[in-house]
Order: C-alpha cells, then sequence, then structure tokens
C-alpha cells in the first residue's frame, strides 16, 4: 500500500456550529459538484475555512471501480461464484452456503446492527448475484453503500480531510476506496512518479500476497488519485480509528478483493477518520516506515507524519 498526506488528532470537544457561517461560492460549488456525482450515500458537506480551495483539480469522483488496461472486468469472473438458497430473502447461520463454507456458519455482521462481528485480517465473503437472499440480507452489509454522515474538512496543516458530522458506533462499515484498478507493473511505474512529488493514492490489493506461492501474489492496486470516492480525502494517522477489511462480494478472485473501511472505535461528531497507510491488510499491523538508501532527502522530508499520536513512527509512507 503507498499513500499521501498526514493527520493532526482532532480536539477532544468539537462543535460543528462554529462552521454555521454564510457558505463560501467555492464551498457551494464543492457541495454542488458532489451532490452531482457522490451518490453513493448521505449527501457530503464542505468546510473549508482556511482557504480558497475549491474542488481538487484533475479528481473526478466516482462510485464504482474504473478499471485499467489488462484488468479483468467483474462479469468475467462470475462464473467462480456460488450462491445460497436462503429462504425469506434473510441468510440464517448454518442454513446459508455462503456462510457454513465460508465462515463455518457464523454471520461477519452483526444481524440487529450491521455492525462488523470478525476481527481484522480474515476477509469477509458477502452474498452476491447467485443467491436468493434479498439486498436486506444481514451478509450484504458494503452492498447497501455508506450510510454515515461526512464533511470534506480543509486543514491548514495537511490540506483535505474528512470527519464524522454525526456519531459513528464501532465496527461501522464507512466506505470502499474506490479509484482505478491497475495492474502491479503499472503501480510500479505511477508510484515512481508520485514518490518524487510527495504523494500517491496507490493501495495494492496484497491480502491473498503470498511470496512462496506464485498464484497468491499481489497482481492489482488501486490508484485513487485521479479517480476516487470520499476515502480520496481520508488522511493517515499512527493511532487510526479506521480499520481495512477485504470483502468479496460479486466475483470469485481474491485478488481483486474491495477494500472496506470500518471504523475502529466509537468516532465523535467532528473527529477526523484515518486510517494506518503504512500497514497490512493481511495481517492488520503497523510496519516501520523504511526508505531506500538512494532515495533524496528531500523526497524523505514529504512523508513526514503529523499525526502526533503517542505512538507516531515518524513516517507515513516506504519508499
Amino acid at each position: 500500500m503507498r499513500e499521501e498526506a498526514s493527520n493532526l488528532n482532532p480536539p477532544k470537544k468539537f462543535c460543528l456550529t462554529k462552521f454555521s457561517r454564510p457558505k463560501t461560492q467555492n464551498e457551494l460549488e464543492f457541495e454542488a459538484y458532489l451532490r452531482n456525482h457522490a451518490r453513493d450515500g448521505p449527501p457530503i458537506s464542505v468546510i473549508n475555512d482556511v482557504d480558497d480551495q475549491g474542488v481538487p483539480p484533475d479528481f473526478q469522483y466516482v462510485d464504482d471501480y474504473i478499471y485499467g488496461e489488462n484488468v479483468p472486468r467483474p462479469e468475467t469472473l462470475k462464473e467462480t461464484l456460488f450462491g445460497c438458497e436462503c429462504e425469506d430473502g434473510i441468510c440464517k447461520g448454518f442454513k446459508c452456503k455462503c456462510l457454513k463454507e465460508m465462515n463455518k456458519g457464523m454471520l461477519y455482521y452483526r444481524r440487529d446492527t450491521g455492525q462488523v462481528n470478525v476481527k481484522p485480517g480474515n476477509v469477509i465473503i458477502e452474498c452476491n448475484s447467485r443467491c436468493s437472499c434479498s439486498a436486506r440480507c444481514p451478509n450484504r452489509v458494503t452492498q447497501q453503500g455508506r450510510k454515515v454522515y461526512l464533511a470534506i474538512r480543509r486543514f491548514a496543516e495537511k490540506g483535505w480531510g474528512v470527519i464524522a458530522t454525526k456519531r459513528i458506533e464501532a465496527g461501522v462499515f464507512i466506505t470502499y476506496y474506490y479509484g482505478e484498478i491497475i495492474t502491479s507493473q503499472e503501480a510500479d511505474i505511477r508510484g515512481n512518479k508520485y514518490d518524487e512529488v510527495g504523494r500517491t493514492y496507490l493501495f495494492d490489493l496484497d491480502f491473498c500476497d503470498d511470496p512462496s506461492n506464485d498464484t497468491s501474489a499481489c497482481l492489482y492496486t488501486i490508484d485513487a488519485w485521479r479517480f476516487g470516492n470520499i476515502s480520496h480525502f481520508f488522511n493517515h494517522s499512527c493511532d487510526p480509528n479506521l480499520v481495512v477489511y477485504p470483502v468479496m462480494t460479486d466475483n470469485g478472485d481474491l485478488r481483486l478483493h474491495h477494500v472496506a473501511f470500518f471504523s475502529k472505535r466509537v468516532i465523535e461528531v467532528g473527529e477526523e477518520l484515518t486510517f494506518d497507510y503504512v500497514g497490512s491488510v493481511e495481517k492488520h499491523e503497523s510496519v516501520e516506515a523504511k526508505f531506500d538508501e538512494n532515495i533524496k532527502p528531500e523526497i524523505i522530508e514529504k512523508y513526514k507524519c503529523k499525526c502526533r499520536a503517542g505512538n507516531c513512527r515518524g513516517y507515513f509512507h516506504s519508499i
């Protein structure tokens, strides 16, 4: 995974009413843009009391993946799926073929709230288009889309970030990491260019990456630099409040899993949503940021972390 930006811990108390001033023209235009393009959940507001920045140039909001060259399309992978035949449109543990074969009959989510019910580091296999259950099935949580209320906020120290405008409970699905899916070879080329300017939005689909097994190697990467959704604006923290899960929905190729964000703990109103850029999706652990000895000092300087967490590692990227 390769990412951009940094995060400062939010204040303990935060009041959105201080932003009740009239919106600037740039804020209004940004919100209008989001209303027209961000259709994957509740409306997203924009807060910028720092500068005159509006819609980021050369950025296009998408609510699905863009498939790059030499990347399989979802429709070509449907034959790898199997479906359940649960009655009443609702899957119920051991009676569901999907849950029985993939999770020992246990639900991935709490039936009453939809909060994630498995530990980080596990893949979540949701029901799919071959299943007889309905959209209300408790095993289709991420497919129901983003339900949390968020705002894109401008920060003086780091640019755009995302804050909660309503309290978010622990274990709640936030959103997918949408962008352009490209091959790992193309990601290496783009990554070298992005490193020169000190920012990148590359996220390797590496849950199944096993150096001892050629068939499980990381083949694809999500690039959210130009195409992305609200997760494009998530900043880094060494002590994040979001956690990443690999999720499978409508294809059976684990090398093309979704990257899904869930709340790691309760997130209060006004608190910034962050995740750890230097982590392992598979092992769910943070790792020390490391740099090649040939990397120029001025590039390393661009990756200094500003999260101010007690466990801050100093940098939020490895090259």
